[in-house]
Formats: structure tokens, sequence, C-alpha cells
């Protein structure tokens, strides 16, 4: 049986931790760890849970996130030295709170991070695109327009574009654009 590929954790870091962890196929493995790992009752439970989701964070931390996971890290230091001295306070309880959504932050930014890159990507292609000189330039432009144009006054628009793109050289769609361009250039000075 063909395993089927999945666009949202194209590495299989959903699938090993879920392996992992024992968790069902149809729970995300941030909804498993937001709930049951930061959302323990107890605060023995929180901290075990916390180490846990750490581990599996740590074997995969980027650049990105390194800060992130470091700052996790150290609130789970700290709400276990809080615990075990007996002096848990409200602001612990909002430090777990908080790596709860720093959690959720890393888990973000883990899945984003392959979109981004690509983006990035495509932006380099596009500008090394625009970087290229022109095939054609101003004058030749105005001369591609002046004779379309007169060919069409004169009933010769059948194939007209095709013969001007292989005179010079490029695509239709090039020819084409160059009409439309210039034709509402003219319009314009009108």
């Amino acid at each position: 049986m063909k395993k089927s590929h999945n666009h949202l954790d194209p590495d299989g870091k959903d699938a090993r931790t879920r392996q992992i962890l024992n968790i069902p196929e149809e729970v995300t493995t941030s909804d498993y760890l937001v709930n049951n790992g930061f959302s323990f009752r107890t605060p023995q439970g929180w901290i075990k849970s916390g180490r846990l989701s750490l581990a599996i964070i740590e074997q995969e931390v980027i650049y990105e996130t390194r800060h992130l996971v470091i700052e996790i890290g150290q609130i789970i230091d700290n709400y276990e030295i809080a615990f075990t001295t007996g002096k848990l306070t409200e602001a612990d309880t909002i430090q777990k709170e908080k790596a709860q959504l720093i959690w959720e932050k890393v888990d973000l930014i883990h899945r984003a991070l392959p979109a981004l890159h690509a983006q990035r990507e495509h932006q380099k292609l596009q500008a090394a695109r625009a970087s290229k000189p022109r095939k054609l330039t101003e004058e030749q432009h105005a001369r591609i327009a002046r004779q379309y144009l007169e060919g069409k006054e004169n009933g010769e628009g059948y194939g007209l574009t095709k013969a001007l793109a292989s005179h010079y050289n490029v695509s239709t769609t090039t020819i084409r654009n160059i009409i439309n361009k210039i034709t509402l250039e003219n319009k314009r000075i009108k």
C-alpha cells in the first residue's frame, strides 16, 4: 500500500512524533502536546510532559526557533524549581501558559517555513528575470506597433501577429503585449 504524501507535513515530523507518543492519526501533534503536554492537571505531569515535548522540539530545532526552544526550557526549569520548593505562584501559572503559546508559535514557524523558503526562491528568480536586458528596444516596440496597425488598416490582420513574432524572433504573446502597451499609451495621449 502506497503512503499518501501529506503536503502540510512534507518531512514526516508529525508522523514521527505521533509514533513516539502513540497518538492516533486523526489528532494533530500540536493539539496533543498542547492539550496533554501543557495542560496536565498536576504540576508533576506538566513538568514531565513539558520535558517530553521539549525533547521532541530539540531534535528538530532550527535557527528561527532556537531562542524560543531555549525559552521554553527555561520556563520548565523555573517551574520545576518553584514546584520542588513548594512556592508555586500565579506568575508560575502565567509562565506555564506562556510556554504553551511559545510552543504553538514554534509549531507554526515549523509549518510555515517551507512556504517562506519557496517564496524567497520565487523572489530571487523574479529578480533575476527582471534584471535581464530586454530582447527588443523601445524603437523596435514602436516599429512593431506601427507595422501591426498599418497591417490592420490594410486588411492584413489574419496571421500578422505570427508574422511579426517570427520576424523579430519573439513569441506571439510578446507581440500582443507590445501592441497593447503602445495602443494604451496612444489612448492616454489623446
